[in-house]
């Protein structure tokens, strides 16, 4: 599991469909001003959103790089 503290540019107000994660990548929920929100891939991403991403142990570095500018806030 990644967790992702904050999400701001270039993800917030972007579908999740649209973020370009790996096969085997699934954005398991999303904590928005302290409600747990069960996202699909129309949900759209906002800012200061945490996301709790679950994916294979093969593709965690690929992970990382598509999400590489929010992990390292």
């Amino acid at each position: 599991m990644i967790s992702v503290t904050s999400i701001s540019s270039p993800f917030a107000g972007q579908l999740i469909q649209t973020i370009g994660l790996p096969k085997k990548t699934v954005i398991s929920a999303i904590i928005r001003k302290g409600d747990l929100v069960m996202p699909t891939g129309r949900t759209k991403l906002q800012k200061k959103d945490i996301l709790y991403i679950l994916t294979a142990k093969d593709q965690v570095a690929n992970v990382k790089l598509v999400l590489a500018d929010e992990l390292m806030k």
